[in-house]
C-alpha cells in the first residue's frame, strides 16, 4: 500500500499519550522519524500531547526482554517495534497485559506468529510489513550482474527475517550454479571480525532484512567498495549510503504510513481489528557506485528506478 502525505486538518488532542519504542537496531531510527512526522501531522505531537520513550536501539537481540520491561514500567498506552525481533518480543511482553503492539515493518508476520492473518489480525499487535519481495531483488540484482556466481550473504541466524529470506533466496536458486555463502553475525564484533575473514572470490554482497547487519552498512561499504564488490540492501537508505541497489521500501515513508495506524489504535480501535498494511516497493540505485564499478543499466531501466547520487543533484 503506497504512503500518502495528505491528510485532513489535523484534530486537537488534550490527552498526553505515552508511546514506547522498543528496537534492537539503529538502521531503523529512519522509520521512528517518519512515525514522529506522522502523527503530528494528525495532532499528536512530541511533549505536547505525546511522550516518547526510548532509550535508543539495544544492538543486541538478547537485551530486548529487559529494555521492554523499562517501557513496561512506564505504563505506556503503545508500543511501537522496530523490527521483526522486536515486534516478537513486545508481543510476548504484553499477552496478558494486551497493550497495543504497533510494528514498522517486521517482515512476514503471519510466519512469525504476530498476526493471525493480514486482514484480521486478532489480538493486540496489528502493523506495517513488507511483501516478499526479496527474491524480486536478486532476480533484479542478477539482470544487472549475470556473471555472478557466489553471493555473501551476512546475517543474523537468530532473526527470523533474514532466515526466512535464506530460504526463500535458496530455493530460487536451486539448479542454479549459483552458490549463497552465509556469515552468521549477531553483534558489531562478529561483523567487524567477519570482514577481516572473508572467503574468496565473493561476486556481490546481499544484505537481507537484517536490521542489525544493515545498521552497520558502513563497514560492509567501506570494505567492499575498495575490492569493487557491489553491495545490495534491503532499504532505500542504504542505497543512500552507497550501497549500489536496492528493490525495497524507504523506512521512512513506512514509518509515516504507520501513524495513520497509531491514530486509529489511540482512538480507541482494537489493533486486532485493523488490517497489516504493506509498504510500497520502489527499485533504486546508486549510479555514482554504478559507475565505480563499471556496471551498465539499460537507460530504459534506470528511468523506472530512483535514482540517487551526486550526480543527480
Amino acid at each position: 500500500m503506497a504512503c500518502f502525505y495528505f491528510y485532513n486538518q489535523p484534530k486537537k488532542v488534550s490527552k498526553i499519550y505515552k508511546i514506547g519504542i522498543l528496537s534492537h537496531a539503529r538502521v531503523l531510527d529512519m522509520s521512528l522519524k517518519g512515525f514522529k512526522d506522522g502523527l503530528k501531522s494528525f495532532g499528536y505531537s512530541e511533549n505536547q500531547n505525546i511522550k516518547y520513550y526510548y532509550d535508543g536501539a539495544t544492538n543486541d537481540i538478547s537485551k530486548l526482554p529487559n529494555a521492554l520491561q523499562k517501557l513496561l514500567d512506564k505504563n505506556v498506552d503503545m508500543i511501537l517495534s522496530l523490527g521483526t525481533p522486536a515486534s516478537i518480543q513486545a508481543q510476548k511482553g504484553t499477552k496478558i497485559n494486551k497493550i497495543p503492539v504497533l510494528f514498522a515493518p517486521a517482515s512476514n508476520p503471519i510466519a512469525s506468529g504476530l498476526v493471525k492473518s493480514i486482514s484480521s489480525p486478532g489480538e493486540n499487535v496489528t502493523g506495517v510489513t513488507f511483501g516478499l519481495q526479496e527474491v524480486k531483488r536478486l532476480e533484479w540484482l542478477l539482470k544487472f550482474l549475470p556473471h555472478v556466481k557466489k553471493i555473501y550473504y551476512p546475517y543474523n541466524s537468530k532473526d527470523t527475517s533474514p532466515a526466512a529470506t535464506l530460504k526463500r533466496l535458496q530455493k530460487y536458486l536451486k539448479g542454479s550454479d549459483i552458490e549463497i555463502i552465509i556469515a552468521d553475525v549477531a553483534s558489531e564484533e562478529q561483523i567487524k571480525k567477519s570482514l577481516k575473514n572473508l572467503p574468496q572470490d565473493i561476486d556481490v554482497v546481499y544484505v537481507s532484512t537484517d536490521a542489525l547487519v544493515a545498521s552497520y552498512l558502513q563497514y560492509y561499504l567501506s570494505v567492499f567498495n575498495k575490492l569493487k564488490i557491489p553491495i545490495s540492501v534491503p532499504h532505500r537508505i542504504g542505497v543512500e549510503q552507497g550501497a549500489f541497489m536496492s528493490y525495497g521500501f524507504s523506512l521512512y515513508e513506512l514509518g509515516f504510513q504507520s501513524a495513520r495506524i497509531a491514530k486509529e489504535i489511540l482512538e480507541g480501535m482494537n489493533p486486532g481489528d485493523i488490517p497489516v498494511e504493506y509498504s510500497e516497493f520502489k527499485l533504486s540505485i546508486n549510479i555514482d557506485n554504478m559507475k565505480e564499478l563499471g556496471i551498465k543499466i539499460p537507460e530504459t531501466i534506470l528511468k523506472q528506478a530512483i535514482i540517487v547520487g551526486k550526480d543527480v543533484y
